[in-house]
């Protein structure tokens, strides 16, 4: 099916959807689950490729009119900025997608938010956690996402961020899941605290963070191919970006205006592949980053 020519390939699918979507009783063959099943598989799997790996067919109607994406996440970077750093990667590129970008107070900054985030933010949360997206399709219906990986993954396929092909979808997805981790509270708060001493100790390959930062070293240099500037293709990938906010995060704080003393010495000393990409995604997103420290609610 592959080798048909992608125009070709196009109307194919847009017509069985119109099959698959008149239902079994215009169409006695579909009757058969096992076939509407294989219907179905075929149409997630082999719609006209893109720069992302598999593009979900979808229903028509999804095709051509994209869901409005919310984000909702605390007023820090950390763990929400790797999303829209995926919509600043997509803009740098010239795309034209946008999200909703909904800030809530940090909790632990102050016993109100610690109330507000208890008593609103969290039971609106669907397994209490941050961030979450919401996703509402053209019809106004709205489906909720939650957890590490899942959020960026989807946000990343739809923005063409996963490379080319299955095997760069999963080192993308491996690597953003497991930098994404990296944001804890525990960091959150040292770089909030500017505890430059802790992060410098915890960020060598023997510390809590330096750990998966070491493994990370390894892997994004396995990944290598030639001398790209990016850890899979020729251009940025979530892969990239989520190792970029790991990094900043240790360096500049969850706000990116707390330079931590001597981390950057020591992230350059102990992960020069990871900081290689650090300095790519800080040089080709330099108008995002600036303009991303005056988004803050200044709320305390």
């Amino acid at each position: 099916f592959q080798s048909v020519p992608a125009h070709a390939r196009t109307h194919a699918l847009v017509r069985m959807q119109q099959t698959v979507d008149a239902g079994p009783m215009r169409h006695p063959s579909l009757r058969s689950r096992s076939l509407r099943r294989a219907v179905a598989s075929l149409l997630r799997h082999c719609g006209p490729r893109s720069s992302m790996a598999c593009t979900p067919a979808g229903s028509l109607a999804e095709r051509t009119s994209p869901p409005r994406i919310e984000l909702v996440y605390f007023d820090i970077h950390a763990r929400g900025e790797l999303t829209r750093l995926c919509y600043a990667a997509h803009a740098a590129a010239g795309g034209s997608d946008v999200f909703t970008d909904t800030r809530i107070p940090l909790f632990f900054e102050s016993d109100a938010n610690q109330r507000l985030c208890d008593e609103v933010h969290r039971p609106a949360s669907p397994f209490a956690f941050f961030p979450y997206l919401n996703v509402t399709g053209p019809g106004g219906e709205t489906a909720v996402l939650s957890g590490d990986g899942v959020i960026e993954g989807f946000v990343a396929r739809r923005l063409g961020l996963m490379g080319r092909g299955d095997v760069q979808d999963a080192v993308c997805a491996t690597v953003a899941h497991s930098a994404v981790a990296l944001a804890t509270p525990q960091l959150t708060k040292a770089g909030l605290h500017g505890k430059s001493d802790w992060i410098v100790e915890n960020v060598r390959p023997n510390g809590v963070v330096g750990v998966t930062l070491a493994h990370l070293e390894r892997y994004v240099g396995a990944c290598a191919t030639g001398p790209s500037a990016y850890i899979v293709g020729d251009g940025l990938t979530v892969a990239d970006l989520a190792i970029f906010n790991a990094i900043d995060e240790c360096m500049l704080g969850p706000r990116g205006n707390q330079p931590q003393n001597g981390v950057g010495e020591e992230l350059r000393r102990h992960y020069p592949r990871l900081m290689a990409t650090y300095d790519t995604v800080s040089s080709e997103l330099a108008a995002y980053l600036t303009e991303r420290q005056g988004k803050f609610l200044n709320v305390t």
